[in-house]
C-alpha cells in the first residue's frame, strides 16, 4: 500500500513543530509507504502520519535559484544568478500526529539594470529548521563592478548529510557571446555546473543541474531522487535527475533558470523594456518520503517507492 500527501497549494505563516520522535521504535506494526512534495515557495506545517513516526523519514531540500541583472546598455548583457544547493537527510526520527515546519526556498527576481543594482538572491529551503536540513538558495546576479555574480547554494549547509553545491553564475563580457548564464542547481552527489563560454569551455558533465552556456539558464534538479547528470547547453541548460531545463539566452521566454533550484541567466537580443521580469531562478522544493528500503540519494526515491528516474 502506499499513502500520497499532496502539500502544495496553501502556505502559512508561523514556525511549528521542532520536536522529534525514536524512528523505527515505540510500539506500532510496520505500515504503508508515503511521500509529501511542497514546491509552492512558501511556509508549511507537515503533520506526520503514523507510517513516517514507525520508518522515520527521509527529506531533500532544493534552495531557490538566483536571479539575473539585466542590462540592455552598450554591449554589456548583464549577470547571470546562481544555482540553488541540495542537501538530503535519511533516517529522521518523527512523532505520529506533531506537526513540523517546512519551508519552501522562493526563486530570485530579475533585476532591470543598468546602474548598481543586483538581482534576488533565491530562498533557502529547510525542514523544521535550519539545523536539521536546509539548502540555500542561489545569489542574485550583479553589477560588474561592485557585486560578485551568482555563487552556488548551501556552502555552509550543516549537517552536511548529502548532496553538492550550485553552480555559479556569471557576468557578460562587453563583446558579447561570452558568460552571463545562470548556475546549475545542485546535485545529489555533487555540485551544479558553473556558467561556460561559448563555444569553448568546462566539458565536464556536472552531477547537478547543468551550468547555462553564455547567455542562458542553468539547468535544475528533480526531486526523486539521483538520475542523470545536467549538461551544459547554449539554449538552455538541462536539468540533473529529471530538473527543468533553463530558458533559453534568446527569445521571447527569456533566460529562467530551470525547476528546481536553476539559476537566471541574462538575456540577447530581447528589445522589450521588462525582459528582467523574466529573468527568475526555479523556486525551490522540500520531498518527504518514508517507507521501507526508501533513503536517498536513489533507494526507492521514486515515485511511489519506484527506483530514482534514470
Amino acid at each position: 500500500m502506499f499513502n500520497e500527501q499532496h502539500k502544495k497549494e496553501y502556505p502559512i505563516l508561523g514556525m511549528l513543530g521542532m520536536g522529534g520522535g525514536i524512528a523505527r521504535a515505540g510500539g506500532g506494526e510496520p505500515g504503508v509507504s508515503g511521500q509529501t512534495e511542497y514546491t509552492t515557495a512558501g511556509t508549511y506545517n507537515w503533520p506526520a502520519p503514523a507510517d513516517a513516526a514507525y520508518y522515520g523519514v527521509s527529506i531533500v531540500v532544493v534552495g531557490g535559484g538566483g536571479g539575473s541583472r539585466a542590462n540592455r546598455s552598450g554591449s554589456n548583457y548583464g549577470s547571470g544568478g546562481g544555482g540553488g544547493g541540495l542537501r538530503w537527510r535519511n533516517a529522521y526520527p518523527v512523532t505520529a500526529g506533531q506537526t513540523y515546519t517546512v519551508v519552501v526556498g522562493s526563486s530570485g527576481a530579475g533585476s532591470p539594470g543598468p546602474g548598481n543594482s543586483q538581482a534576488d538572491s533565491g530562498g533557502t529551503s529547510y525542514f523544521v529548521s535550519p539545523s536539521v536540513l536546509y539548502a540555500e538558495g542561489g545569489t542574485g546576479g550583479g553589477h560588474p563592478s561592485n557585486v560578485a555574480p551568482g555563487g552556488g547554494g548551501s556552502p555552509t549547509s550543516s549537517p552536511l548529510i548529502g548532496g553538492g553545491d550550485g553552480g555559479r553564475g556569471s557576468d557578460s563580457t562587453s563583446g558579447g557571446g561570452g558568460h552571463g548564464g545562470g548556475g546549475g542547481a545542485g546535485g545529489y552527489a555533487g555540485n551544479g555546473g558553473d556558467t561556460r563560454t561559448a563555444p569553448n569551455g568546462p566539458t565536464a558533465t556536472p552531477p547537478g543541474g547543468g551550468g547555462g552556456a553564455s547567455f542562458s539558464g542553468g539547468g535544475g534538479v528533480g526531486i526523486f531522487g539521483q538520475g542523470s547528470p545536467g549538461s551544459y547547453d547554449f539554449s538552455g541548460a538541462p536539468g540533473g535527475s529529471g530538473g527543468g531545463r533553463g530558458g533559453n539566452y534568446a527569445g521571447a521566454d527569456s533566460s529562467f533558470g530551470g525547476i528546481h533550484g536553476g539559476g537566471a541567466g541574462c538575456n540577447d537580443n530581447a528589445p522589450p523594456t521588462n525582459v528582467y521580469l523574466k529573468l527568475f531562478g526555479g523556486v525551490g522544493a522540500v520531498r518527504i518520503i518514508w517507507g521501507p528500503e526508501r533513503e536517498f540519494p536513489n533507494t526507492g526515491t521514486g515515485n511511489n517507492g519506484t527506483p530514482a528516474p534514470s
